[in-house]
């Protein structure tokens, strides 16, 4: 697969996805009465990853991923996102456009770089550059 290939796909990925910014959210849950029975120690905790924005009819977060994990759920009947996968997932989602812009403008600085000569097309790809790599600074 070449480079712009991957580039399209992943902004075709990137444009059906929930529109961002997504950020983690962690809420500690009370240990249940089951949990009690079971003689397991500590309460739950409900990992999301939902958008940082409110939903104008949820009047709300937008719910992306949400699962329940804790000392008394059964594993295979919910869903086990990691600490780190979360937050991972949250912010690859979050800084993915500029990203892409940076590898796209980096490839036709390339392309331009291997003898098909400055255009206007390079100049701005230049400037594309540098806009995508300030929205990564930014975004820290």
């Amino acid at each position: 697969m070449s480079l712009a290939e991957l580039i399209h796909e992943l902004r075709a990925l990137e444009s059906e996805a929930t529109p961002g910014p997504w950020q983690v959210h962690v809420e500690a849950l009370a240990q249940s009465e089951l949990g009690k029975e079971k003689g397991r120690g500590g309460g739950s905790v409900e990992r999301s990853i939902h958008t940082a924005w409110d939903h104008p009819q949820l009047r709300g977060p937008a719910p992306v991923v949400t699962a329940s994990v804790g000392p008394y759920q059964v594993p295979d009947r919910c869903i086990y996102i990691s600490e780190g996968n979360a937050a991972l997932i949250a912010r690859m989602r979050n800084v993915l456009p500029a990203l892409l812009d940076v590898a796209e403008a980096a490839a036709t600085i390339d392309a331009a770089a291997r003898g098909m000569g400055w255009t206007a097309e390079t100049h701005e790809a230049f400037a594309k550059l540098g806009d995508a790599l300030s929205r990564l600074k930014e975004s820290r």
